[in-house]
């Protein structure tokens, strides 16, 4: 064989080669992610996986959706980690997700329960200012039909799906309220409505109360305008309520913090290498009020952190019972299809370097809250950690 012929036979042996490669590669990558093989032993999964799904559609009696059933098994490898913080979203789940933290949803601003003796859905709460306020909606309307169709029989999930189907659309809602007999019709505009996040009152003594029930996008700027609001009403002293309220946005709470602590560390973040990451703030420029912070054991996640970094500082004084202690963070990862992977990724630390995680914050002063009193975090004589925080105030 001559020189010619074995650059030949070497050039064709080599695009077989790439070929067979290339179909390799092709046929590896049309497997989805959640059934790409990462080792080995994964190979093994995806053959299970067909016998499972052979098994099925021999012998299930129902019929099956075979997209719910992908989005379920990419649900499970998410909580195979057995984390409750990592969760996998679809694209849907996840644009709920962001109206929830950005403080902002769909609707007419009004909260709805459905009755158990019944079945009936009562409106539990509207919203000042909101669609459904402007529209004549009160607290205990029972709802009879919305946009011409009758709510006999659905859930709240259904209602809620039937007003956000009609977002921007004028439409009629009925509802019977109190005694009156005659069913009582508004027309109303669901549209885009600002959660409330953050509520403020005078006590006695000149002190403020702020309450903050969870930080989303929208909490630091209302927390901002209560604080205003207060200051003009001549507060001297404030309390910070943080009971019930579970977490949220971290920079939602730094943002506070910042109104609040002198310049430095906020909190700072450690990742599985050890990489560090700290949350600055610039330092409040003119906050200078007696300070006293509220907790209880539903105090969690970024509540926490604003708690932990006040009382690191010694700005105030925390009163009231352990918090919860959730010291991690998660980030969101999104995917090629629009759907999301939460994941916990860091380990945060109080400005002393506190690791609070399943361990909590113990208050400066401990007091239990009233027995009789199950809704305390609502304010008044019955409510013993308020009235500690207004003592420790006046001292």
């Amino acid at each position: 064989m001559n020189k010619r012929d074995k650059t030949k036979w070497f050039i064709g042996g080599a695009a077989v080669a790439l070929l067979a490669a290339a179909l390799l590669y092709f046929g590896y990558m049309l497997i989805p992610d959640g059934l790409r093989p990462a080792a080995p032993d994964s190979l093994q999964a995806l053959k299970k996986t067909k016998q499972i799904e052979r098994v099925i559609d021999r012998y299930y009696l129902g019929e099956k959706d075979s997209l719910t059933q992908t989005e379920m098994m990419y649900t499970g490898l998410v909580a195979g980690l057995e984390d409750p913080y990592s969760r996998y979203y679809t694209a849907e789940q996840y644009q709920e997700l962001k109206n929830q933290r950005a403080g902002e949803y769909t609707g007419i601003g009004i909260t709805i329960a459905q009755q158990a003796a019944d079945g009936e859905i009562m409106i539990l709460d509207v919203q000042a200012e909101s669609p459904a306020d402007r529209a004549g909606l009160k607290a205990e309307d029972i709802l009879v039909s919305v946009a011409g169709k009758d709510v006999s029989g659905m859930t709240t999930s259904d209602v809620v799906s039937l007003i956000r189907e009609n977002d921007g659309k004028e439409i009629q809602v009925t509802v019977l309220r109190g005694q009156e007999q005659d069913p009582v019709t508004v027309n109303v505009t669901p549209g885009t409505v600002e959660s409330v996040t953050v509520t403020g009152e005078m006590t006695e003594n000149h002190t403020g109360l702020i309450r903050i029930s969870r930080f989303a996008g929208v909490t630091a700027e209302q927390y901002r305008q209560t604080y205003d609001d207060l200051k003009k009403q001549g507060m001297e002293k404030m309390i910070l309520d943080l009971r019930g309220n579970g977490g949220g946005l971290v920079e939602s709470a730094c943002s506070i913090a910042e109104t609040i602590l002198p310049e430095g560390v906020i909190v700072y973040e450690e990742d599985r290498r050890g990489n560090r990451r700290d949350h600055n703030g610039k330092g409040a420029e003119d906050f200078d009020l007696p300070l006293a912070v509220l907790v209880d054991e539903n105090t969690a996640s970024a509540a926490e952190i604003l708690t932990g970094a006040i009382q690191d500082y010694g700005i105030g004084t925390v009163v009231g019972t352990k918090t919860y202690g959730k010291g991690i963070v998660q980030n969101l990862f999104h995917l090629s299809d629009g759907s999301v992977i939460q994941l916990t990724v860091t380990h945060y630390y109080t400005p002393k370097g506190n690791d609070i995680h399943e361990k909590g914050i113990t208050p400066d002063l401990v007091v239990e809250a009233s027995d009789a009193d199950d809704e305390n975090a609502s304010g008044g004589a019955d409510d013993p950690q308020l009235q500690a925080a207004l003592e420790v105030l006046k001292g």
